[in-house]
């Protein structure tokens, strides 16, 4: 049964690698594609970097604090 369609640049697996649990679904290409394989210490390591530097940009944009970073 077909659940869901992704296309190119769509992600998939997020959950595993967030919550360290069983996959919750199979996925099986149509077609020819290219697929990366993130580990989950990696996954991690950049959520944690996304998340700091979301926070510096919204530090910065909101000009609340002086920034090393611009947005």
């Amino acid at each position: 049964m077909r659940v869901n369609a992704k296309v190119r640049g769509d992600c998939f697996g997020e959950v595993s690698l967030m919550y360290s649990c069983p996959r919750s679904a199979t996925v099986a290409a149509t077609q020819d594609a290219v697929v990366w394989v993130l580990e989950r210490d990696v996954f991690r390591r950049a959520r944690r970097l996304s998340l700091l530097l979301c926070v510096l940009r919204k530090l910065c944009v909101e000009g609340r604090h002086g920034c090393l970073v611009r947005p």
